[in-house]
């Protein structure tokens, strides 16, 4: 009976510990994702409301544009809302605040909050190059050209962080490969537009 009680209380323990552990490693994960996209979505925004024929001049206009890229960059399901701090097209400065609202794997709610400000470089008016990758969950989906799971827009030379592993039910998620059936390589700089497909076990 002592014994049934300490396994019990274990097994308790330990679902208590993993439930921790999935909302701290959670919210860590999204904290990263959505300070990695925003840093390159404000420096985009600013970028695009420099151009007149964009028509990005009025702030609602500037932040619908951030929560539009926002939106394709980050999970779906997940609520997003961009205040726009700061904006000052002639002098270069464009600052927003993003607070995103998102479920963690184990059911509880968790928020969390970026700020990021973008001053243009005067002396340098070349335009940056940005490359769009792509993340679908599966090889069919990546063919088909469906929604793909994750959008990241980055600079050239830049290095792109792993995104968070899709969960699909009774399957086990292998890694990330590109359109060549090749293993994704994180460590190597963006120099095009690349697609990555999920493999499953």
């Amino acid at each position: 009976m002592k014994n049934a009680i300490m396994m019990l209380f274990s097994i308790s323990l330990g679902i208590f510990s993993l439930a921790i552990a999935m909302t701290v490693l959670g919210r860590m994960n999204r904290s990263v994702e959505l300070q990695s996209n925003l840093s390159n979505i404000v420096e985009n925004t600013l970028g695009q409301m420099r151009k007149e024929e964009e028509g990005l001049k009025s702030e609602k206009a500037a932040a619908a544009f951030c929560i539009a890229e926002l939106a394709g960059a980050m999970e779906t399901k997940s609520e997003l809302a961009v205040d726009i701090l700061k904006t000052d097209v002639e002098k270069g400065v464009f600052s927003v605040c993003a607070i995103e609202n998102f479920e963690n794997p184990n059911g509880s709610e968790g928020r969390v909050k970026w700020e990021r400000t973008a001053i243009w470089n005067k002396r340098e008016e070349k335009q940056a190059v940005c490359y769009e990758v792509c993340f679908y969950r599966s090889k069919e989906e990546m063919l088909l050209g469906t929604d793909c799971y994750k959008r990241y827009v980055k600079g050239e030379g830049e290095r792109l962080p792993e995104p968070t592993k899709p969960m699909r039910e009774g399957f086990s998620f292998i890694g990330w490969r590109d359109i060549n059936d090749y293993m994704a390589d994180f460590s190597q700089p963006i120099e095009q537009n690349l697609v990555y497909y999920a493999e499953w076990d």
